[in-house]
């Protein structure tokens, strides 16, 4: 005889086992009560809104949502992180943004759990990172005086180094006054 509580039930159940033989006479054992116990299950995640579709260097927020069958109290915690992709907590809400310059799938790994928890349920953010197009940047520049003193007649030179993280091709222009005087590469 095999005793199957239900599922986030516990309590007392008394059994009593009997015999019976071909002429009807029954045999009853004594009372024994089955008690089952409690066990603390862990928190659960609900289903979560949060953006998986995200842009390079953007911020996302997302709400976390758990329940405890026992309500007892629980807590949320970044368990793992990608390279490419940042995660932090504060309270129930994820922060999360992606550094990725080209086109990936990130992820990171967040856990509920309470104070009675043995194994922590983990949910897995996997997110679709779509670079976007970032700013050239200046990296040199000659000559650096900020304020430049030439005579009549003679010329000046003046050259940058520039770089583009996305690769693109950069068209560099001069101005005078906030007036364009010259182009190059």
């Amino acid at each position: 005889i095999d005793f199957d509580p239900q599922d986030d039930w516990y309590g007392t159940e008394t059994v009593v086992f009997s015999a019976r033989d071909s002429e009807g006479k029954t045999a009853y054992s004594n009372h024994v009560d089955l008690t089952v116990i409690d066990m603390n299950e862990p928190p659960e995640f609900q289903a979560m809104d949060c953006e998986t579709d995200i842009l390079e260097d953007t911020e996302y927020n997302c709400q976390l949502e758990a329940t405890d069958f026992e309500d007892n109290e629980f807590w949320f915690e970044v368990v793992n992180e990608g390279d490419v992709i940042e995660c932090g907590i504060d309270g129930n809400t994820l922060t999360y943004i992606s550094n990725s310059e080209v086109e990936i799938y990130a992820a990171c790994s967040i856990a509920v759990s309470d104070i009675y928890s043995q194994n922590k349920e983990v949910y897995i953010l996997v997110t679709h990172v779509t670079p976007v197009n970032d700013a050239p940047t200046i990296k040199s520049y000659s000559p650096t005086q900020s304020s430049i003193r030439i005579l009549e007649g003679k010329t000046q030179a003046f050259s940058i180094t520039s770089s583009d993280v996305d690769g693109d091709t950069l068209a560099i222009s001069w101005l005078l006054d906030n007036i364009e005087v010259g182009t190059g590469n």
